[in-house]
């Protein structure tokens, strides 16, 4: 695992997808503890980056806790003791 820091650097810039005239925005974060950088792409122009990234923290948290739930959740139903019912 990469370095872990409490200030993860960034790049940002102005991206445009091919025939398309809206303005995206493209971050690149490192030191996150990642072995390679994260990297996010958004519409959102004006919100500040490190609320963009702290947005994305929590969404990859609910999904992994969502993923060992669901994970869980068959490893329970393979194992359940209580017979089928026909």
């Amino acid at each position: 695992m990469g370095h872990t820091s409490r200030n993860p650097r960034i790049l940002e810039e102005r991206i445009r997808v091919q025939d398309d005239e809206t303005d995206l925005r493209q971050i690149a974060i490192t030191d996150l503890g990642h072995d390679k950088p994260i990297l996010l792409i958004t519409d959102q122009i004006k919100t500040a980056a490190g609320k963009l990234i702290d947005r994305h923290a929590r969404r990859v948290i609910i999904e992994n806790i969502i993923a060992d739930a669901i994970d869980f959740f068959y490893m329970d139903a393979l194992s359940s003791s209580i017979p089928p019912q026909n």
